[in-house]
């Protein structure tokens, strides 16, 4: 194998990890999106930046 052809399958390899780590971050947000919404407290407050989260909840519970 020459550098040429070296090169070329390095630069696919980490095109290959950077597809994974985008598969599993959105798999992740997904997952956590599902968790969010079966989650039985109430969401006072929800701020999603996509990498990151900032929520409040509301732990006092009225009986039924």
């Amino acid at each position: 194998m020459n550098r040429s052809d070296a090169r070329e399958q390095r630069a696919n390899e980490e095109i290959d990890i950077q597809l994974e780590y985008e598969r599993v971050r959105e798999q992740r947000y997904q997952d956590f999106q599902e968790w969010l919404n079966k989650c039985p407290l109430v969401v006072t407050d929800y701020q999603d930046y996509t990498t990151e989260f900032q929520i409040t909840f509301d732990l006092n519970l009225e009986a039924d």
